[in-house]
């Protein structure tokens, strides 16, 4: 008899292939494969490369000329509305005309988003700053 061995190695061999599977997606190592590139495009622009970085996972499949220009975007509008709302602006055209609307109805860029992080049109400021923190959490944990 021989027991329960094979379905034992059998599914942890399954985990550990799915593991390394999911680590190949990830968005957040592809992103981070392009650390050096991305610090010296967020020291460009005058932005924190957990910023950059932040971007870059969520648009991978920009190649590095589209993506530089995205940057020159995000840190204009930065500059003017915040990151978050920089990024909700960035999602479309409707997006960015429903970010001046809050932003004149708020007077003010921080008491808008504020006032409307937790609406559906402002996920995507919401996820960027989520994966901003993530960034920086790993960056603070290495010696470079």
């Amino acid at each position: 008899m021989r027991g329960s061995w094979p379905w034992l190695i059998l599914g942890g061999a399954l985990f550990v292939l799915g593991f390394f599977v999911l680590r190949s997606r990830s968005t957040v190592l592809a992103a981070e494969a392009e650390t050096p590139a991305m610090r010296a495009l967020a020291r460009h622009h005058g932005v924190e490369a957990a910023s950059v970085l932040a971007l870059r996972a969520a648009a991978l499949e920009l190649d590095d000329a589209a993506f530089a220009a995205r940057v020159a975007v995000f840190a204009a509008l930065g500059a003017e509305l915040g990151e978050p709302l920089a990024v909700v602006a960035m999602t479309d055209r409707q997006a960015a005309a429903g970010v001046q609307e809050w932003v004149r109805a708020a007077g003010r860029a921080d008491a808008a988003w504020q006032q409307h992080q937790g609406d559906a049109a402002a996920y995507p400021g919401v996820a960027f700053l989520q994966l901003r923190a993530r960034f920086a959490a790993r960056a603070s944990g290495r010696r470079d």
